[in-house]
């Protein structure tokens, strides 16, 4: 029998999203001096500890590093609540690496959901440990690679528990009675790669891995969905959920001409089943995912074939919009509203749907949707795990900003700083580099959208969540 041990995390109240804001556009503006925000502690962030001043230790991003731009590296906060037990399965015996595992199950796991009290990824997945080893190697790989920031030349241990991962994912494929396990194994693989910082290598093969678990889940047990509970206690609701929000992140980077369709009737099915199930990832909103996963599809055919279709550039359009507004959660509302914002500007930027528009107006409504974007998400304070996803709808606004826009840039350019400091994923400061080319473009009068750019002259493929 398990023994359950609870502790309480230290709590640090945040800034007002305004005045995290206005610390960034103005240095001259005073920042909190509250001595409870400024406490002396060993869990300060890596700037402050060098510069050898004490650190208001608020996450991701402490006030003396947001006045100072600099990027700054402090370890995830515990949850409230935070279970501690015996829950290593006696049968792994050796391969566990204890302080690795710990990590993951406690820090770095929370870079996959926007509320670490909810989190799957966490303490639940000891169950599947025992029937999937492969995942209790990936996890390990990620959390040793997690507490390096994801360097380059990754951890020798990491490097080490990742192949063994590949190794015994290869054995449970062909022994496994239970594919959702394999399916968190290859999510996590995939994951590996989100972190990779080569751009040129978005883990497609564990995309299309996922996909044929994914069909062969479905086609398993179609009712599955529809079986009432909480979503959250499905596995594989949740796998089918996470293999969703993939997608729609490497829609626009897989080759045009090896890109499966996603609207067989299945998948279709399945997102309208789970059109409230609160996902640990995104939320309630399968299918604004499903609907961007298409845009995506969409615009690679145009960038990559010039192939447009001016009745599914419509279609897409009318879906967007009709999506319903979040009313129960402010922040979630925002989200999804920079989302479809999002989705619209590269409808626009990648049809012939715009065509209507004169050339003026269009350029305009892109803006306007840009500057709401921005806004949006600004209202989100720093502190929120909704950083976790901001990154596309975020480079997305930031690269239809003007010249003249030049305080917006200043802040979205500190969130993306703020948003590596959460998931210490690489790629987050890549999408800054490739920012900055595209202003420099866009400031001498030429038009310039950041997926044709990335696609067509960087020859990337970024992969951004």
């Amino acid at each position: 029998m398990s023994a359950y041990r609870v502790r309480f995390a230290n709590t640090v109240c945040a800034p007002s999203p305004s005045a995290e804001i206005a610390s960034i556009l103005d240095p001259s503006v005073a920042l909190p001096s509250d001595r409870a925000l400024r406490k002396r502690s060993r869990s300060g962030c890596f700037q402050c500890k060098k510069a050898k001043v004490k650190c208001d230790e608020l996450f991701p991003v402490c006030l003396r590093c947001l006045q100072r731009h600099l990027l700054c590296k402090s370890s995830p906060r515990l949850s409230t609540w935070q279970v501690e037990m015996r829950w290593v399965p006696s049968t792994l015996g050796a391969i566990v690496k204890v302080p690795l595992l710990q990590y993951w199950l406690e820090q770095a796991s929370q870079m996959l959901v926007i509320d670490p009290e909810n989190n799957p990824f966490s303490f639940p997945i000891i169950r599947y440990l025992t029937e999937a080893p492969s995942l209790l190697h990936i996890i390990q790989s990620l959390g040793a690679a997690h507490q390096e920031y994801f360097p380059a030349r990754g951890p020798i241990v990491s490097l080490e528990e990742k192949g063994r991962a590949l190794q015994m994912l290869q054995r449970e494929m062909v022994q496994s009675k239970k594919p959702e396990e394999c399916f968190l194994t290859i999510s996590l693989l995939g994951l590996s790669h989100w972190a990779n910082s080569d751009p040129r290598d978005f883990g497609q093969q564990h995309l299309f891995a996922a996909r044929g678990i994914t069909d062969h889940l479905l086609s398993r047990d179609r009712d599955i969905f529809h079986q009432p509970g909480n979503g959250n206690d499905n596995l594989l609701a949740t796998c089918f959920g996470s293999f969703l929000y993939w997608d729609m992140c490497c829609a626009h980077l897989v080759d045009a001409r090896q890109q499966r369709p996603l609207d067989t009737t299945p998948i279709a099915q399945a997102v309208r089943a789970l059109r409230a199930m609160e996902h640990p990832t995104y939320g309630p909103a399968a299918e604004l995912i499903y609907i961007l996963c298409q845009v995506g599809r969409y615009c690679r055919e145009v960038i990559q074939l010039g192939h447009q279709d001016i009745i599914k550039a419509t279609a897409l359009h009318q879906q967007l919009c009709a999506f319903p507004v979040l009313r129960n959660n402010s922040s979630l509302a925002l989200l999804y509203d920079s989302f479809k914002m999002h989705g619209l500007i590269l409808l626009y930027r990648n049809s012939v749907h715009s065509a209507r528009l004169e050339d003026e107006t269009k350029e305009d409504r892109i803006h306007k949707y840009a500057i709401k974007i921005a806004c949006n998400l600004s209202e989100i304070p720093l502190s929120s795990n909704l950083l976790n996803i901001q990154a596309l709808p975020l480079l997305t606004a930031a690269s239809e900003l003007r010249s003249y826009d030049t305080e917006l840039r200043q802040a979205l350019v500190a969130r993306f700083k703020a948003i590596y400091s959460m998931n210490r994923v690489p790629s987050t400061l890549l999408a800054i580099s490739l920012l900055e080319e595209i202003w420099e473009i866009r400031d001498t009068g030429l038009e310039a959208s950041w997926m044709g750019y990335m696609i067509l002259t960087k020859k990337w493929s970024l992969l951004l969540g």
